[in-house]
């Protein structure tokens, strides 16, 4: 007989025992969801106000940064950018410390930042830090470490003060501006209006098809910096009319001027200190044609009793009648140390100098050779302990004309090794110390220019690494320019040399 199979049965109440096991595992796993949601959130929150923390650190120290030389102010101006960027400096532990001169590093700390998975194990609330560190490279101070900016009068010799070399007190070139009609290839970089209007008859025409790219009509700006020990600090300019005979003016023709306007601002208190838009006027002169009385001398432009750095500007108008090279002279006197040249190194002495650019007439008369070479040497700039490790740039328009060499001198007097730059196409590798000026004839001539050296109407860019080991002392770093030429000579080279650092002037360092 066939066998019948018995058929499995389930037992009774299986269904509500996996619905139930079902339902627990659901329980568990929900918590856990709730769990991950509530972290996401937490850490959703903690990313948010560490973001915001950051980019508030950022910005106030960024801010503050520039007022590397008060640090009451910089404190302040980083509270007030805090309070601009959402974060309420009295609800976090706020910290603004200067760890260098040109450096300024805000920590922010809040240890209040709330939780929400962390309340189920007691946990209210975390604390999240975050902080920023600026730094800000000062812009290069040009020329020399005296009260002086600008002095090559070959028959009124300066008196220079206890302690002060005797070559501080004939620095080789003049501060110039040539006038607006004068073609750029004549050595003003910024103030001619046009180029290629040189050649021509009797010097060109104040028109041309090619206007200069580079003309600021504000002209340059230099610095007076006031110690607090100086006294009442009187700012001159020396010979600061047009003269077209008998004086340090060059190039002039009949019926011209080249006027000057010049400007003395009170120091900053917007944190931009090497602007003058914001700043407050506290005198303006304007020097026009040639005045006997002011030819050859000094005439003060303001008094100043209170310490700070006070920006200047010279600039020139776009006249036409305005051939001509406009020489002058730049000091801050003191009761001190009266008509003396001093050197900044102490709080007793003003220092004078220009702000990135320096327009200059190199003029020394006759070089005198010595071993069949004359040489001369110029102020060029203050490369302090800050810059050690960057790349400077040493900028020159339309260099070195009747010369053979140019070199960068450091503080030491060594000269530096550049990476050399034409209208800013690389030419040499970082190899040479010596700046070959000397050749000229028909193949740099142009038809639309007067000149036919080799570096006429032509910007020169030298690049010097300044090593990381570089550390002069506060009062010491400045660098100079030296010309060499073959034999006795006479130099008169109308030029503008710049110096700037490689990188923004403000900037995060981490």
């Amino acid at each position: 007989m066939t066998a019948t199979p018995e058929r499995h049965r389930p037992r009774a109440g299986s269904d509500d025992c996996d619905a139930g096991l079902v339902a627990v595992w659901f329980s568990l796993l929900l918590f856990v969801l709730v769990g991950l949601a509530a972290l996401v959130v937490d850490v959703g929150t903690w990313y948010l106000r560490a973001q915001q923390l950051q980019r508030a650190a950022d910005a106030a120290s960024l801010a503050a940064v520039v007022h590397w030389a008060d640090d009451t102010e910089a404190h302040d101006v980083a509270v007030a950018s805090l309070r601009t960027n959402g974060v309420d400096p009295a609800a976090v532990t706020f910290t603004g410390e200067r760890p260098g001169a040109h450096h300024y590093r805000v920590t922010l700390e809040d240890r209040a930042v709330p939780t929400f998975f962390g309340k189920l194990f007691g946990k209210t609330a975390v604390t999240v830090n975050r902080s920023a560190l600026a730094e800000f490279v000062v812009p290069v101070q040009m020329g020399s470490p005296y009260n002086y900016l600008g002095w090559s009068d070959k028959t009124v010799a300066l008196q220079a003060a206890s302690g002060v070399p005797a070559a501080a007190a004939k620095q080789n070139f003049w501060l110039a501006l040539n006038g607006y009609c004068m073609a750029k290839e004549y050595g003003d970089r910024y103030s001619a209006g046009y180029d290629g209007n040189g050649a021509g008859t009797d010097g060109g025409t104040c028109s041309s098809t090619e206007p200069n790219a580079e003309y600021r009509q504000g002209g340059y700006t230099f610095a007076v910096k006031v110690p607090l020990d100086a006294g009442t600090t009187t700012v001159s300019i020396y010979d600061p009319g047009f003269c077209a005979t008998g004086g340090i003016d060059r190039e002039a023709r009949a019926g011209q001027d080249v006027p000057l306007s010049v400007t003395v601002y009170e120091p900053d208190t917007a944190g931009t200190p090497t602007k003058t838009g914001d700043d407050t006027i506290r005198t303006t002169e304007t020097f026009t044609g040639c005045d006997p009385a002011q030819q050859g001398q000094w005439v003060d432009l303001t008094t100043i009793s209170t310490s700070g750095t006070y920006l200047l500007t010279v600039s020139t108008d776009d006249v036409a009648d305005s051939f001509g090279v406009n020489a002058f002279a730049l000091r801050a006197t003191t009761p001190g140390y009266g008509a003396k040249v001093c050197k900044a190194q102490s709080n007793d002495c003003p220092l004078v100098y220009g702000l990135t650019d320096l327009p200059i007439l190199n003029s020394i008369g006759t070089m005198a050779a010595t071993s069949g070479a004359a040489t001369a040497t110029f102020g060029l700039a203050h490369i302090d302990a800050s810059y050690a490790g960057k790349q400077i740039v040493v900028e020159m328009w339309d260099p070195g004309e009747g010369m053979n060499a140019i070199e960068v001198l450091d503080d030491q007097g060594t000269p530096q090794p550049f990476t050399l730059y034409v209208d800013t196409a690389k030419v040499a590798s970082s190899a040479a110390t010596t700046l070959d000026v000397s050749a000229c004839g028909d193949s740099y001539s142009r038809s639309d220019r007067t000149g036919n050296c080799i570096y006429n109407d032509k910007l020169v860019g030298l690049v010097i690494d300044v090593p990381s080991s570089y550390s002069p002392s506060p009062t010491e770093g400045w660098w100079q320019v030296r010309y060499t030429a073959g034999g006795d000579t006479t130099l008169t080279d109308r030029t503008t040399w710049s110096v700037r650092v490689v990188g923004g002037s403000v900037h995060l360092v981490h």
